[in-house]
């Protein structure tokens, strides 16, 4: 019962710290929903770009095309063959016959490459393998090893585009490498930013009650009785910030996933926002949480040192 009393003195007394000052209050709201915005908009601008990285990534194949004359069971084998390759995600199959259809409907209006098909009285096109690997980079790895271990054995393989998408690999590969870690330093230093701007401001706010903890001290008052309600203030002002920030978050990400829709396409910001809302909701909470409980209890404990 002595423990239940306890908490519940600790927390009025927050709450007292929060509701006494409304302009220090107000202040570390403002200068807490701040530092979340930043932190928070840095994170979507990571995700969006990771998921369109991703979506990018698996449009980049490798396709091996093969003779028209090539034996079915010899192909099956060779399908085989790559798919127990290491790094191969997936292998898929166009057939001759799909491949003489989608040739034509992609020249449908060409009526010289159509009659030239219709004289040879025959489909001149041969199978392909597409390869997509788990990583752009391993594109490189999986031609040399069907070059060493595959090809002396079928010798059916008419065309490899890889030379083709190589320059597009070799982009792609460093332009995702270099965003991601521009992500990473953004999100630690806007995080750090955020954590020393909030330590700051919390020394004024307890700075401003630094006779009250001395009185506190002089009477006897344990330690949890005197950071004990700071804590509090401090979570308190977490979660204010949290739903200030979700509540503007949500309306000016929208705006700037109209306006990033051409660049980003499906994968704007906004539709990133909504898709991930509950996670993000989650984040923005623990976050603004964490930051005014250590700050709180950070710039505290430099008093009762004292």
């Amino acid at each position: 019962m002595s423990l239940f009393r306890d908490l519940k003195r600790i927390y009025r007394d927050g709450g007292k710290l929060v509701w006494r000052n409304p302009f220090v209050s107000f202040a570390s709201v403002l200068v807490i929903s701040l530092s979340l915005f930043l932190i928070s908009f840095v994170l979507v601008f990571y995700g969006v770009l990771d998921t369109s990285l991703a979506k990018i990534e698996q449009r980049v194949d490798v396709k091996f095309y093969l003779l028209p004359d090539t034996p079915e069971p010899e192909m099956n084998k060779f399908i085989s063959q790559l798919k127990t390759m290491d790094g191969v995600e997936k292998v898929q199959v166009v057939s001759k016959e799909d491949a003489l259809e989608n040739f034509l409907k992609r020249y449908n209006e060409d009526q010289l490459i159509r009659r030239s098909i219709d004289e040879l009285g025959e489909n001149p096109l041969g199978p392909s393998v597409s390869v997509r690997a788990k990583d752009p980079q391993l594109y490189k790895k999986i031609i040399e090893e069907v070059r060493k271990v595959i090809v002396p054995d079928f010798p059916y393989i008419d065309h490899v585009n890889y030379q083709d998408n190589a320059y597009i690999i070799q982009r792609l590969n460093l332009f995702s490498s270099i965003a991601r870690k521009v992500s990473y330093v953004l999100i630690a230093f806007f995080s750090a930013l955020a954590v020393f701007i909030v330590l700051i401001f919390m020394s004024i706010v307890i700075y401003s009650a630094k006779t009250e903890i001395w009185v506190k001290r002089l009477i006897g008052a344990e330690n949890r009785y005197i950071s004990g309600p700071f804590a509090v203030a401090g979570i308190i002002y977490g979660i204010i910030s949290s739903v200030v920030v979700m509540a503007i978050f949500l309306p000016t990400i929208s705006r700037v996933g109209k306006l990033t829709e051409t660049f980003f396409g499906p994968t704007n910001p906004a539709n990133y926002v909504h898709s991930n809302i509950i996670p993000l909701s989650i984040f923005i909470l623990s976050v603004g949480v964490m930051l005014g409980y250590l700050a709180s209890m950070l710039v505290v404990r430099r008093y009762l040192r004292k």
